[in-house]
This record gives structure tokens, sequence and C-alpha cells, in this order.
């Protein structure tokens, strides 16, 4: 029997407003796209395959949440160092926190499940709203006191 070898990492990307003053981390109740880059590691062909019942579950136990999307994924056939690049959906997340990554990968020989393995971050929006305001804030201080620091001579 062939043995297929690959290694899969979570890939995410914030489609916040935020993301135009540089801030690119996952944002609570702003849009993000996610998805999974999978590399062939092994030293024969990947022939390629399937991923279904994909599901982002929170890590908090006592949340009743799951951001779910019922499409099939194809994966395409992969030589022994290529990589592929798959996204998933784009949604939003109403609560912030840990969450997991888990989907079903369906190739000719096997069916292999992902499940509490792949995790990201969403980052609270309220908190990184207050962070901003102070920061605007500490400026304006520093602007006011310069203003009459200026007077003074």
């Amino acid at each position: 029997m062939i043995k297929e070898n690959f290694l899969i990492f979570p890939i995410r990307k914030s489609l916040s407003k935020f993301r135009n003053i540089g801030y690119k981390k996952i944002i609570q109740n702003n849009e993000f796209e996610y998805g999974i880059k999978i590399k062939n590691i092994g030293n024969v062909p990947f022939r390629g395959g399937v991923i279904k019942n994909v599901i982002i579950t929170p890590f908090k136990l006592n949340v009743n949440f799951d951001i779910t999307s019922n499409k099939r994924f194809d994966i395409p056939p992969l030589n022994p160092g290529d990589v592929s690049i798959i996204w998933f959906d784009r949604t939003l997340s109403p609560i912030s926190g840990q969450f997991w990554l888990n989907f079903n990968l369906e190739t000719k020989n096997k069916i292999i499940s992902f499940q509490n393995l792949i995790h990201f971050n969403i980052k609270n929006e309220h908190l990184l709203q207050q962070s901003i305001t102070n920061i605007l804030l500490i400026i304006l201080t520093l602007i006011t006191i310069g203003i009459s620091i200026s007077r003074l001579f």
C-alpha cells in the first residue's frame, strides 16, 4: 500500500475595515476568509481528494455555536513538494476567542478526519476599538500639551 504524506496548515485572511490601517488579524463581527494550505511531503504523488464537512468550533465548551460549510472542495493531484491553497468560505463570527477548524479529507484510499488539530484566534472587536481609542486619546493629549508648551516660549 502506498502511503501518502502531507502537511496541512490553516490559512485565514481578514476582510475587515481595520485591514486598511495595517491590522490583519481576524476580528469579531467582521468578515474573514478561511482555508488550508496543503503540501505533499511524501515521496509519491498524491492523487487528489475531496474535503467535506468543514466546521469551525469555538474552544469555549459552554458556547453552542459553529460555523459550517456544506460544500465540497477538490484537492488537485500533488507531486512531491507541491503545495495547493484551498479557500473554504467567507464568513463572520459574533463571538471572539480561539476556534478549532475541523474537516474530513477523502482520498481514493481512505477518509481522514482533522478534528481539534488546527486552530486560530478571533480578536474581540470591542477590545480592539478600545485600544485604538486609547491610542488616539494619548496622541490628542500629547498634541494639546505640545501646543500649551509652545505658547509658553
